[in-house]
Parts: structure tokens; C-alpha cells; sequence
């Protein structure tokens, strides 16, 4: 069973559990076999005041910027009016396996792969604009990311664990607008 076959199967789990109190829209999964010791955490960031609008992250305000800690190398959002961050982090047995930002500030998406295990995972993004298909790159390091630019705003994120798009691992909108707004 991949690392992110066994994500999928704890989100699964965590969805089920925080259902009642987030807004998050997930695609069904069932192609995935459920494994334990992986979960999601996600978290929509006002940028005016560093205010978590939906989801399970925890921004502290530093003045110019929200910062939201993380094993790779933690998320800075610089603070803008009347703009939304996004962040998703993706868990295998503990350890921070991927994750996507969203920044506005600088009209750039950040995708991550952070276990090094040869299992290579997709970013689908649906903006405004159209869809990106997105990755981060294939190297020996333990941190690896690429960083694209984009315009229009962030209204669902699809993950996927494979190229060609035939094994989702799960799909994230939010009901009240945009994920990320640019």
C-alpha cells in the first residue's frame, strides 16, 4: 500500500469525524485502500488579520506576514486586504508527506513532496482561469518543491497519485468562495 493510499484512508476518517464542523467538499475515494497512520490537515488564512476562515491549521499573526509552522520549512503568508491563503498538509504515520500553499501575495502556487519515498504525488488546481496540473520535483533531497505562478482564484484542489490521473486520493473546495483568493 503508497503513502498516499494510506492518507486516504485517514482523512477518510477525519472527515467523517469533523464533518458536522467543516465546510470542505471531498470527492469519494473508494478506489484507495484505507491504511492506517495518514491524515489531512488543511486551513483557509484571512490576510488581513491572520484569522483561520475553515480548517485545522494555527496562524499566528507576526505583523507583516501569518506564519503557520510545519516540519519542511513552515508557511509564511504575507499579510494583504481582502485576501485568502491555502494551505494543505498531508500526513503518512506522523510524518508530513506533502504539502500545497497557495500565496497571493505573490500570485505563486508551492507544491511539496517531503518523504523522498519515490511515490511522487499531483496537484490538480482549478482557478478562475482554468485548470494546472502540478508536481513537485522528482530528486534525492529531503525537502523538495516547484513553485508556479498563476492567476485567478484557487476554487478546488484535486490530489492524485498518479500522473495519467486515474488513482484520486481526494478533492478539497470550500462553500464560501474561493480556497485561495488572489
Amino acid at each position: 500500500m503508497t503513502m498516499w493510499k494510506r492518507i486516504t484512508a485517514a482523512l477518510a476518517g477525519i472527515l467523517i469525524a469533523v464533518g458536522a464542523a467543516q465546510t470542505v467538499a471531498v470527492e469519494d475515494a473508494s478506489a484507495f485502500e484505507f491504511g492506517p497512520g495518514s491524515y489531512l490537515v488543511q486551513g483557509v488564512v484571512d490576510l488581513e488579520d491572520c484569522d483561520l476562515r475553515f480548517g485545522g491549521l494555527d496562524y499566528d499573526d507576526r505583523g507583516s506576514y501569518c506564519y503557520e509552522y510545519d516540519t519542511a520549512d513552515s508557511t509564511y503568508f504575507y499579510k494583504e486586504n481582502g485576501k485568502r491563503g491555502y494551505k494543505v498538509e498531508l500526513y503518512s504515520e506522523g510524518d508530513l508527506g506533502a504539502k500545497f500553499e497557495c500565496h497571493p501575495s505573490r500570485n505563486q502556487i508551492m507544491v511539496y513532496d517531503t518523504l523522498n519515498d519515490g511515490d511522487g504525488i499531483y496537484w490538480e488546481v482549478f482557478t478562475s482561469n482554468g485548470p494546472l496540473f502540478l508536481k513537485a520535483p522528482g530528486t534525492s533531497k529531503k525537502v523538495e518543491y516547484n513553485t508556479y505562478s498563476v492567476s485567478g482564484n484557487v476554487t478546488r484542489v484535486t490530489v492524485w497519485d498518479n500522473a495519467n490521473r486515474t488513482d484520486q486520493i481526494t478533492s478539497m473546495s470550500w462553500h464560501a468562495g474561493p480556497l485561495c483568493k488572489l
